[in-house]
């Protein structure tokens, strides 16, 4: 008898006849499908749980300047403006580009320097 076979006479069975049918199973292979069951239910939470924190980590943007591009003094302008550093400070960054220059922002603050400084000439990327 080939699997196909056996799924159609599995098909056939009432719900007692599966019944009887799991019970046998559990005592012939020594199994509990409560186990599986109760496993399977832990993987998912688990699943959950590590989605729900990729989430949460997604709440919160830094952004990277990549390259500062031809206007150099607009980008140390911007950076001066988003990060509240002086003149030195914020050259000495824009110097060190590729840099993080700001953490822990909103979508919509990261969104919004992102699009000073890429208009500025800068290539930004949001983490």
């Amino acid at each position: 008898m080939n699997i196909n076979e056996i799924i159609k006479v599995i098909e056939s069975l009432n719900i007692i006849e599966l019944n009887n049918l799991v019970k046998e199973f559990e005592k012939k292979f020594n199994i509990s499908i409560n186990n599986f069951i109760n496993q399977n239910n832990n993987i998912n939470n688990n699943q959950n749980i590590k989605e729900n924190n990729n989430i949460e980590k997604k709440n919160e943007f830094s952004i990277l300047l990549k390259e500062v591009g031809e206007k150099k003094i607009s980008i140390i302008k911007i950076i001066r403006e988003i990060t509240n550093l002086g003149l030195r400070e914020a050259k000495e960054l824009v110097d060190k580009a590729p840099k993080i220059i700001k953490e822990k922002l909103t979508k919509i603050e990261a969104e919004e320097i992102k699009k000073k400084l890429e208009n500025a000439g800068a290539k930004v990327i949001l983490n």
